[in-house]
C-alpha cells in the first residue's frame, strides 16, 4: 500500500535528520578534536608534580585515576575514603593519611597490610601502605572492583570492604548513597 507523505511530514523528516546529522557531527568532533576540560582542582598538574603536594591532592588524584582505571565508581571510592579516613576532598588541609585503626588497617584507604600484597603483587610494608598514598589508593581500587566482580554490586562490595564478609550494613549503605562530605572554598 502506498505511503503518502504530506508536507509537514515531510517538513519534521528534514528537520529529524539535521538534527541527526547535527549530533554525529558533534561526537565525532569531540572524540577527534575536542580536549577533556582542565580538572577544577588540579589544573593541569602533572602526576610528577602531585607526588609532592598535600596529602588531600594527592588522594583526590589517585582516587581519580585508579577508580577509573579499575572501574569503580568515582562517588563510591569518594565515599569508601570518607569512611575511612574522613577524606573531604582536595581542599581539607587538615587532612591526616597516615592513620592505624584498632584492627590494623593502615594508611589513608585503611587497608589490613596481609591482605595488600595480592593485590600489589609484592609483599609491602604497613609502614609503606600507611604512608604511600599512590600505593594504598590503588590497592583499595583493586580490592573494591574484586569484591564487585565477585558480588556484581556496589553495596555488597563495599561491606566486603569493610568486614570481609558480603553485607550491606550502614558503612555499605553510606557508600552507595554516595555520603561524603567536601571543604569547600
Amino acid at each position: 500500500f502506498p505511503v503518502t507523505i504530506t508536507p509537514s511530514k515531510m517538513k519534521k523528516v528534514k528537520l529529524l535528520l539535521v538534527f541527526l546529522a547535527g549530533a554525529v557531527t558533534y561526537l565525532l568532533a569531540s572524540l577527534f578534536f575536542m580536549t577533556e576540560p582542565k580538572d577544577p582542582y588540579l589544573g593541569e598538574m602533572s602526576e610528577e608534580e602531585v607526588v609532592n603536594s598535600a596529602p588531600a591532592i594527592q588522594m583526590y588524584f589517585y582516587i581519580k585515576k585508579y577508580s577509573k582505571q579499575y572501574g569503580v565508581p568515582e562517588a563510591y571510592a569518594f565515599a569508601v575514603a570518607y569512611q575511612e579516613t574522613g577524606y573531604k576532598g582536595p581542599l581539607d588541609l587538615d587532612y591526616e593519611h597516615r592513620l592505624t585503626s584498632s584492627a590494623g588497617a593502615v594508611g589513608p584507604m585503611q587497608i589490613i597490610p596481609q591482605y595488600a600484597h595480592a593485590y600489589a603483587g609484592r609483599r609491602v610494608t604497613a609502614q609503606e601502605l600507611k604512608t604511600n598514598i599512590q600505593l594504598n589508593v590503588k590497592v583499595s581500587m583493586k580490592m573494591l572492583k574484586k569484591w564487585h566482580d565477585i558480588y556484581h554490586d556496589w553495596g555488597l562490595a563495599a561491606g566486603a570492604y569493610n568486614t570481609g564478609q558480603p553485607v550491606m550494613n550502614g558503612y555499605a549503605r553510606a557508600v552507595i548513597n554516595k555520603e561524603y562530605y567536601w571543604e569547600k572554598m
